[in-house]
Order: structure tokens, then sequence, then C-alpha cells
């Protein structure tokens, strides 16, 4: 849908209505928007918004305020406010007087505990390292079809993703080269995501990386808020979720695929992820 505004711009949104279920399971988005803008834009909202909201500038410059602090929003940045923030936000007064940017709407899963810590430790404002891949990510949520053709854990999926990279750059990228724990937290987190399918111990991390148990899980944790374990099982039942959605594969077959040696054991973690197993979570559950 576009809407035209004389006084504000143009802007372009697409709504999604997430399930009860996906909301309590799973990262939903509610609302992804594009607008340009002209110079008299300016929003305000006193008591926050009751989703998490985020913003990424495309072209031209904005300014955000909360409380005393004021930040600007150049080209490729992106700001993550949690739910109930005070805020205001509008196009800066530069030579140009336009902001173009997109903006979701979240809510869900683990949407509102990131969205805090990002916040309050990351930075409210952060340059993009990688802008190609947000601009992407916030297009796909954008398109008029994306509502029609994907499926709620499919965009789940994105969305744990496009946390997942913000995360990164706030926490890991930027603090690689303070320390060891930071260089060793991410590369533990690597080693997680290109051998989650495998047998994977604290024991040999800990002769990988020349570090005790309790040294592991404490810099892991103070990086991602995770143990190592639950990480692990967190970004197993992730891979899983598409595959279920994405493939025709048994459900065996895909608690195999993600890890899971033991066909019960994948049934019982899933459904105390997700409050359901795999295959109603297949076959009606979060789809639309």
């Amino acid at each position: 849908m576009e809407l035209e505004h004389a006084y504000y711009g143009i802007a372009r949104i697409a709504k999604y209505l997430p399930t009860a279920d996906a909301e309590r399971h799973l990262a939903c988005c509610h609302t992804a928007g594009w607008h340009c803008c002209n110079s008299a834009y300016h929003m305000r909202y006193p008591e926050g918004v009751p989703c998490v909201l985020m913003i990424f500038t495309l072209r031209g410059r904005g300014w955000i305020r909360s409380g005393e602090k004021t930040w600007e929003l150049p080209q490729d940045t992106l700001v993550t406010v949690p739910a109930g923030t005070a805020i205001e936000y509008g196009t800066a007064h530069t030579g140009e007087g336009k902001w173009e940017f997109y903006w979701l709407n979240l809510t869900g899963g683990d949407v509102f505990s990131a969205a805090q810590r990002i916040w309050t430790d990351g930075g409210a404002v952060h340059l993009c390292r990688e802008p190609d891949f947000f601009r992407q990510s916030f297009s796909r949520l954008n398109e008029e079809s994306c509502s029609r053709s994907s499926t709620e854990p499919q965009r789940s999926a994105w969305l744990q993703e496009l946390f997942h990279r913000l995360v990164c750059e706030c926490f890991f990228d930027a603090e690689n080269e303070k320390g060891s724990s930071s260089k060793t937290a991410e590369l533990i987190r690597q080693h997680i995501q290109q051998h989650y399918a495998d047998r994977l111990t604290l024991e040999a991390l800990c002769g990988e990386y020349y570090l005790s148990v309790n040294q592991i899980i404490r810099s892991f944790q103070k990086k991602t808020g995770y143990t190592p374990h639950e990480y692990l099982k967190r970004y197993r039942l992730l891979r899983a979720c598409e595959l279920l959605a994405g493939t025709g594969l048994p459900v065996s077959e895909v608690g195999a695929a993600v890890g899971y040696r033991n066909s019960s054991h994948f049934t019982a973690q899933f459904r105390a992820c997700y409050g359901m197993t795999p295959t109603e979570y297949r076959s009606g559950g979060f789809f639309r």
C-alpha cells in the first residue's frame, strides 16, 4: 500500500498479522515500511511504541531523540528502539532536506530482550559494516508479495538472522581487537554455526581454545546472553524450522540434519521451545 502526504512525503507500508502462537515463540513483523519524507517530517511518541522499532537510513539524514540524548541518522545507520521507549525523530535540517528510510515494527520471541540489550549496551545507533545485507533484509519484508508468499517461520528466521548480524556487529566485531576473550567468544560462535550438526562438546572447545569450561561459558555468555549449550540448541532448532517450512524431509531426518541423533529427544526439545511438536508445527501451528 502506497500513501502520499503533501506535508510528510511518500510512504509504502506492508502489514502482517502474526498468530498468537507465532508471537509466543517466534520473532514477528507486524508492519514494514519505506518512507521518503521532506524536511517537515517529525514523529513524537512520549510513551514509546508497543513494538520494537528498527529504522535503517537509505539516503539523506534523519535524527532521533530519547531523553536528553540526540543522535544523527546518516546513510547506512540502523537504530533499534525497545518497546515503550519515549522517542521522537524526524528529518535532519540539512541542505537536501530529505530522509529516506526503511522501518520495521517487531514483537515476539527474543525480540524485546535483544532490542533492549542493543539499545543499552551496544549503542542506540549503529553504522552498519555490511549495509547491503541490512538493506536487502529490510527490502524483503517490504515487498508487497512477502506476506502472501512467505510463512511465519520463514520471516522469523530472516528476523533472527537480522538480529544475529546486528548483535555480532555491535558486540563482537567492534571488540575483537580489545581482548582475547572477545575474539574467543566470536570464534566459538562461528564454530557452532559451522558445525551445529556435529557432536559438539565443551571439552572439545576447551582443548581447541586452551580455556577452562567456566572461562568459555563466562566469556560466551557475556557476549551473547546464552551459554554455548543454549546457543547451540537455539541455533539447531532455528535451522530445523527452516527445514520443516521449506522441505518435505521426514521429521526424523530433519532432526538428524540439525544434529539430533535421537528423534524423540529432538521432538521433546522442539516442543519445549515452540510449544508444539515438529509435526504440528509443519501441519498447522504457525503457518498462515
